[in-house]
């Protein structure tokens, strides 16, 4: 199996959830007490079903939808910037939110 490099922060709630439902529907299958993170994944668990029930309440508000499609505006837009705009100052910005210098 390979795992590839993630960095959950830059994930949507929904993403991130996804991200960990994966993670644990496959701890699960694989046997945590086999795998030997048996004491973690009984600490996961219960920390997995609060973030599953905030998330049902987020997405039950009326706003939800509104704030969801001003997110994708937003995240269109910046896109768009990104790819037209030169870096400044010779550093190049990345969405993955490092910076390196493109003057070497």
């Amino acid at each position: 199996m390979k795992i590839n490099k993630i960095s959950l922060r830059y994930l949507r709630n929904d993403t991130h959830f996804q991200f960990h439902t994966e993670f644990k529907d496959l701890a699960q299958k694989h046997d945590p007490q086999a795998l030997k993170v048996k004491p973690q994944y009984d600490a996961y668990l219960p920390l997995y079903d609060k973030v599953d029930l905030a998330l049902k309440k987020i997405n039950k508000s009326a706003i939800t939808e509104k704030i969801q499609d001003a997110d994708k505006a937003r995240d269109e837009i910046w896109g768009i910037w990104l790819r037209q705009t030169p870096p400044p100052l010779g550093i190049l910005t990345r969405p993955c939110g490092r910076r390196q210098s493109s003057l070497k």
